[in-house]
């Protein structure tokens, strides 16, 4: 079994919780509307292009191709990957379907609908904003990989990718920033939850094959 890579992990959790410390202080002293305007603003259709297809690393494609590799090379940590699954899913859906329902994205909370940027080709919906399910997906796929491959000094660059997820659906009027940041925090404490869950499975494991 190859070991997991909690130094790096440790490195990526901090590194998350602080951007999302970061951008809940920033939108604390711009106020929920403005930034994700300043966020929003019209960069091209090049930025446009790039977003839009960048969004899809949030989907459920990314999961898929994890699993296969787990299945392929290290099967013994699907219970990391499942319960990190699971629980950012559970997290996401029943704040978005049970507990927020009808928290109103931007193009719902902003009447003047000139002021937000939309890029042709997706569909902006107006509920289910808190919290943003791609970031949320997009970091603990990050956090994930950085314990499960030996990434070294190039961990910032996974961790840039996923940033870049969340910042996509702010850009793509979806989310707000506020939105994304509580999309970090549900990676985190899934992560969390799935190392837990690893280390009590590798536990029983153990005293298992040492009472045969």
């Amino acid at each position: 079994m190859k070991p997991l890579h909690y130094r790096i992990f440790v490195k990526a959790l901090f590194a998350s919780g602080g951007l999302a410390l970061c951008i809940l202080c920033i939108n604390a002293w711009m106020g929920k509307e403005a930034l994700f305007l300043w966020c929003n603003g019209n960069a091209g259709t090049t930025a446009d292009g790039f977003f839009k297809w960048w969004s899809h690393m949030g989907e459920e494609y990314i999961w898929i191709l994890l699993f296969v590799y787990l299945v392929a090379y290290q099967r013994h940590y699907l219970v990391l990957y499942f319960a990190a699954l699971i629980a950012s899913t559970l997290i996401v859906q029943v704040t978005k379907n049970w507990l927020l329902p009808n928290e109103l994205r931007p193009f719902g909370a902003i009447t003047n609908h000139l002021l937000i940027h939309t890029v042709p080709g997706i569909k902006v919906h107006t509920l289910g904003s808190f919290p943003s399910g791609h970031t949320s997906s997009a970091f603990t796929i990050c956090l994930l990989t950085t314990l499960l491959f030996p990434l070294g000094k190039a961990w910032p660059i996974v961790l840039l990718g996923a940033f870049l997820v969340g910042f996509a659906r702010v850009y793509l009027a979806q989310h707000f920033p506020l939105d994304v940041a509580a999309g970090i925090w549900v990676a985190i404490f899934s992560c969390l939850v799935a190392v837990y869950c690893q280390q009590q499975y590798n536990k029983r494991k153990k005293l298992t094959n040492v009472s045969k």
